[in-house]
C-alpha cells in the first residue's frame, strides 16, 4: 500500500514494479514472491520521485501479502 505526494516510478533490483500518479486511483502493486527476499536478506526498493506542485513526499509504504491469494507454507 502506498501513500505518496508525487509522481513516481518504482523498481526492485532492476524489476519495474510500476508507475504511480498522484491522482490515483492505483495504490496497490503486485510483487511476485520470487522478487522478495526472506530470512536474513533485506529487500531494497528504489523510488524515483518527481517534484509536483504539492512537493515530493513518501508518507507510508507497506509490503503485505494479499490475504486471498497469498501462498502459505509450513
Amino acid at each position: 500500500m502506498l501513500n505518496f505526494l508525487s509522481r513516481k516510478k518504482m523498481h526492485k533490483y532492476g524489476h519495474n514494479i510500476g508507475r504511480h500518479w498522484e491522482a490515483g486511483p492505483q495504490r496497490e502493486f503486485f510483487l511476485p514472491e520470487c522478487w522478495l527476499n526472506s530470512g536474513t536478506k533485506k529487500n531494497v526498493y528504489v523510488f524515483g520521485l518527481r517534484q509536483t506542485v504539492n512537493g515530493a513526499t513518501i508518507n507510508t509504504i507497506e509490503v503485505l501479502p494479499y490475504p486471498n491469494s497469498a501462498e502459505f507454507r509450513r
